[in-house]
């Protein structure tokens, strides 16, 4: 016998048929897959219903809301009608071995094992990631790196404007995937990778200028590096920042850590730096280069390492052709390196890769290129 609904709208967990098979998308394109195949979803209407439904999945979300959500001010006569039409189109595609899309006065319920949405369990390994820091940082900061790599684009990209919920729910999750970051990036601070943070704080403070917290970690990690001028240095920066755009003054925390780096605080020192990462060892998946995240190894050959990457502000794939220390450190090299990538850079021709950035650094050379497939790059600058 079928137990009562709770009151609150909620559906109980003992009445919950989950059909783990089915898998939702949403940290990107809305893509659904059921045993990894991909599940056909309608059009961006019918699309705009079944995010609607995700964002309240385990609630019941009334037809009037739906009908709101998708039409606004404009609802036609009919709107009542193509909802069901939509629904029943919705539940033929989804409810492939369990229901996981029913009727429930007064509208419908979604309902689906947390573990088989993205974005829901992105939030449960930031949440559990927190909880692991204080006993095992290096084992928070790789959880929320794998976490991190889910992300394929900006959520329900293409729909988030579609409805209210939508748009409401992909700046909360922007916000928690920014709060993901300077999490991983305080744990990587406590595990002694102070070296490898640098570049990409001076990134994330050139994008997010007004987020104190990684102003915090820039400092502490450039003070950690023997760089207090640095570190003072992008205090300031911080400070005439805040005051441009905001008309205040750095917050509590950020005024009291200068403080701190003037009188070389012994607590600031951390713990004890890790090896700089060179090519001859390459960066695993999830590690971010200058804000570029390694999402896969696709390749290494004579010391260079081709990875698929996400590129977040842009929200698009690239290749980052890594070359390995050793290599990039050689005067002919050096010399070469700059001048040809620019040049290469310069040409447009359907044969040849777009390059989007380059640099060279300790650890090696990188060079930033459209994704293709990992198409090398190294021959291009005369080693290969």
């Amino acid at each position: 016998m079928s137990r009562k609904a709770p009151d609150n709208g909620k559906i109980g967990a003992e009445d919950r048929p989950y059909n783990r098979g089915v898998e939702f998308h949403v940290l990107g394109p809305l893509r659904v897959t059921h045993e990894g195949a991909a599940v056909a979803l309608g059009g961006p209407q019918q699309q705009t219903i079944l995010c609607v439904l995700l964002v309240h999945a385990g609630s019941v979300v009334s037809a009037e809301r739906l009908i709101d959500e998708v039409w606004g001010e404009n609802t036609p006569e009919s709107a009542r009608r193509t909802l069901q039409s939509s629904v029943a189109r919705l539940r033929g595609a989804l409810n492939v071995d369990t229901e996981l899309l029913r009727s429930r006065a007064p509208g419908y319920v979604l309902d689906v094992d947390p573990k088989t949405v993205d974005s829901l369990s992105f939030a449960a390994t930031v949440e559990g990631a927190a909880a692991t820091r204080s006993k095992d940082p290096a084992r928070a900061a790789e959880m929320l790196r794998q976490a991190l790599a889910t992300w394929q684009g900006r959520p329900f990209d293409g729909l988030a404007d579609t409805a209210p919920s939508l748009y409401a729910e992909v700046v909360r999750l922007e916000e928690l995937r920014l709060t993901a970051i300077e999490l991983r990036i305080e744990c990587d601070l406590e595990v002694g990778r102070h070296r490898e943070l640098v570049a990409e704080l001076e990134y994330l403070t050139s994008e997010f200028p007004l987020r104190e917290r990684f102003w915090q970690e820039l400092m502490t990690a450039l003070y950690r590096c023997r760089r207090q001028a640095d570190a003072l240095r992008a205090y300031q920066r911080a400070r005439h920042i805040l005051a441009a755009e905001l008309g205040i003054d750095p917050g509590r925390e950020l005024q009291e850590l200068e403080e701190a780096i003037l009188r070389q605080d012994p607590l600031l020192a951390g713990a004890d730096a890790v090896p700089a990462t060179t090519l001859s060892d390459p960066p695993r998946p999830g590690r971010t280069l200058r804000g570029y995240e390694l999402r896969e190894l696709v390749g290494t050959r004579c010391g260079e390492s081709v990875y698929r990457a996400y590129q977040p502000t842009i929200g698009r794939e690239v290749a980052v052709t890594a070359i390995d220390a050793a290599v990039a450190s050689e005067r002919e090299f050096i010399r070469r390196f700059d001048d040809e990538v620019r040049r290469i850079a310069r040409l447009e021709h359907p044969h040849i890769v777009p390059v989007y950035d380059f640099w060279r650094d300790p650890t090696g050379a990188f060079i930033v290129s459209r994704w293709v497939g990992g198409v090398s790059l190294r021959s291009a600058v005369g080693h290969g």
